[in-house]
């Protein structure tokens, strides 16, 4: 004789509803599937993150070096102009 499916035979040891081998499985891996999207996203992130202050903090530098750079000879230039205005000028 064939076993059918009635709505008391699906009930579990307390009355509750059976549990189902494949439910938790599917739920086990959504669950882990989203936990490592949720922790990968993470780490690119903060990595990401990372290199860009990395590379804006590089590129802060570069310039700040170009800027002493054009200040240094500037300066260079002005105290030569100056020193060769005071010692050119006829007494």
């Amino acid at each position: 004789m064939a076993s059918v499916s009635t709505s008391s035979t699906d009930l579990g040891v307390n009355g509750g509803p059976r549990w189902s081998l494949r439910n938790r499985l599917m739920s086990l891996a959504a669950a882990g599937t989203l936990v490592a999207w949720v922790m990968g996203g993470s780490v690119v992130y903060f990595v990401a993150a990372k290199e860009s202050h990395d590379l804006f903090d590089e590129r802060l530098r570069r310039m700040g070096a170009v800027v002493l750079s054009f200040a240094s000879t500037r300066s260079t230039k002005s105290r030569l102009k100056v020193a060769t205005w005071f010692t050119s000028r006829p007494n």
